[in-house]
């Protein structure tokens, strides 16, 4: 027979076969003797590293195998725990899908030592991870950047000639009334006429301040003796000035005893006040004071407790 004839024969049988083998194809996965499929790879696998197989063409019973390895790519999702920036003091917790192999990066920097699913961030950064199978197969994440903060400083409460109460942050304030948030968010607000327990803290740029120091309101001491008759002392509490009121027939000037209520002794006296008068009281320290307002002639005593910042 004529080479080249022969030649051509053998050509067009081992492409007829390629074309037989690859119609019939069945995708396998590698250390698996179990049949996935007669079709295409598909996203629906599993990841891992397959190969493709045939035997025994329809024209002929001649055995011809070939492999070809086939591309599952990785779930390669990113989340992010609680948010994408750092206050002081705290921690960010990035996490992908389990993969065999896992390496993480830090502004394309590999960080050693890190290999699981999660990673703890302490410091800002251009955040990836890549993943592996270990078969040939990986990806890389989106690049997640971490930015820091720091918290904002403790705000101060501090009460107007208006009792109006006054947070010393400009902005982000969040009031709370014996522990229940209130809805006001303002830097000052008006407490109602209910004695109460006050703080504040502040949120800015995502991070929120350690709160305040409670403040102890009271609108006003006032004892009413009738209608048009009464004896008042605020505020309540007060950092050093109290100014003291009062209106009652037939008297004209008033005295004032304090008394420290933890030890019972007294620490003040006021002689001869008329209304109107501002007391300062700069030399008590911090704590609660009964003043004990008296009439020159010892008919009119009234009590009234006070709270010293």
């Amino acid at each position: 027979m004529n080479i080249k004839i022969f030649m051509k024969k053998l050509l067009f049988i081992l492409i007829t076969t390629f074309f037989i083998v690859s119609a019939n194809a069945q995708t396998i996965k590698r250390s698996s003797i179990n049949s996935v499929g007669f079709t295409s790879p598909n996203l629906s696998f599993s990841v891992g590293q397959y190969m493709a197989e045939s035997y025994k063409t329809a024209a002929s019973n001649i055995t011809i195998g070939y492999q070809q390895a086939l591309s599952i790519f990785l779930d390669t999702s990113i989340s992010l725990t609680p948010i994408s920036f750092l206050c002081s003091g705290d921690t960010v917790k990035l996490k992908v899908v389990p993969a065999p192999y896992v390496k993480w990066f830090k502004n394309d920097t590999l960080i050693t030592g890190k290999d699981s699913s999660f990673l703890f961030v302490l410091t800002p950064g251009k955040y990836k991870a890549a993943l592996s199978d270990g078969l040939g197969h990986s990806d890389t994440t989106r690049v997640i950047t971490i930015q820091k903060f720091e918290k904002p400083p403790v705000p101060t409460l501090s009460r107007d000639t208006a009792n109006f109460l006054l947070s010393t942050a400009k902005y982000g304030n969040v009031w709370y009334k014996n522990g229940v948030p209130l809805s006001d968010t303002s830097v000052k607000i008006k407490p109602d006429n209910i004695p109460g327990y006050y703080t504040v803290k502040t949120t800015q740029n995502g991070c929120t301040s350690i709160i305040s120091s409670t403040y102890y309101f009271i609108l006003t001491d006032i004892i009413n003796l009738s209608a048009s008759e009464f004896i008042k002392l605020g505020p309540n509490p007060f950092a050093n000035n109290i100014r003291f009121d009062f209106n009652v027939r037939g008297y004209q000037k008033m005295n004032i005893d304090v008394y420290e209520i933890s030890t019972g002794r007294k620490v003040s006296s006021r002689i001869g006040l008329t209304t109107g008068t501002t007391l300062t009281f700069d030399n008590l320290s911090t704590g609660i004071f009964v003043f004990n307002v008296i009439s020159q002639d010892g008919k009119i005593s009234h009590q009234f407790k006070l709270v010293k910042l």
